[in-house]
């Protein structure tokens, strides 16, 4: 269980380099905002890449443990974002097969929830990491998640209840 509290923030220029791991590498200014676990000695540092000539946020996490003790770390969900309007959307991904990678799937969607997910344990031309999701084709918003081992996106559609 953990239930982490923010601590602090800075908002540094350029783009933050990570270790051994594959990064953005061009960003004008980066936020990394710092939270800590009440029951741990974790620390997370939440990323977030914006350049003004683009509208892609680069976002990236970093676990630390901060304690003696080792951690099992299970999950770690990177993101969630909510939008807004009345209805009409639908979910692409990209599915594909030897040669023929990254064929658009479209999937109009209903009340309830679409998950798309892989467990391969490596990035395949069967299902790539990618989503986009459409409003009544006035607003497409797209999410590439890279060098990820496991994954899944869940998306939830519910009526108002007003």
């Amino acid at each position: 269980m953990s239930s982490f509290r923010y601590i602090s923030h800075s908002i540094v220029k350029g783009a933050i380099k990570t270790e051994g791991q594959p990064c953005a590498r061009k960003a004008d200014e980066t936020l990394t905002i710092t939270l800590k676990d009440e029951f741990s000695e974790l620390l997370l540092k939440l990323n977030y890449g914006v350049s003004e000539s683009s509208d892609v946020l680069v976002r990236n996490i970093e676990i630390i443990n901060g304690g003696k003790d080792s951690l099992n770390v299970e999950k770690a969900f990177s993101f969630c974002t909510e939008f807004f309007d009345d209805g009409g959307y639908s979910a692409m991904r990209l599915a594909g097969k030897w040669a023929k990678e990254r064929t658009p799937v479209v999937t109009p969607l209903a009340e309830g929830t679409l998950r798309i997910d892989s467990n391969y344990g490596y990035s395949s031309r069967k299902l790539d990491m990618a989503f986009a999701g459409s409003v009544k084709i006035t607003l497409i918003c797209g999410f590439d998640i890279i060098y990820m081992l496991n994954y899944y996106f869940t998306i939830s559609l519910a009526c108002d209840i007003m």
